[in-house]
């Protein structure tokens, strides 16, 4: 109702699950490679790090065709700029893969 575009429920679920996945291949990627490094990449520093996590079950038409939706949310702080706050250098990592691996994102990132 919100935009010109009128998409199914089924194609709604099926760009979500193509997104996702090309997304959990270059996560995958990633982890792999810091598992093959021999040492931490160097990084900024900063001062401070903030996280947050959660999950979400999305619902299918069929019973037990439900998948969890992994997210989170990395940050280096917040900016007021009137009423409105933006987060300061946002990374976001979000998957439908296994808990572990979701972690695993999280931690190489």
């Amino acid at each position: 109702e919100w935009t010109a575009v009128s998409l199914s429920h089924t194609t709604v679920g099926k760009m979500v699950k193509r997104v996702g996945k090309t997304q959990a291949e270059a996560d995958r990627a990633l982890v792999e490679e810091l598992e093959v490094a021999a040492s931490l990449p160097g990084g900024k520093k900063v001062d401070y790090l903030f996280s947050e996590a959660d999950g979400v079950f999305v619902r299918g038409l069929k019973k037990k065709q439900s998948i969890e939706v992994h997210h989170a949310i990395l940050y280096e702080g917040w900016e007021a700029n009137g009423k409105r706050v933006s987060l300061r250098q946002p990374t976001v990592i979000m998957t439908t893969e296994a808990i572990q691996t979701f972690w695993d994102e999280v931690q190489a990132k």
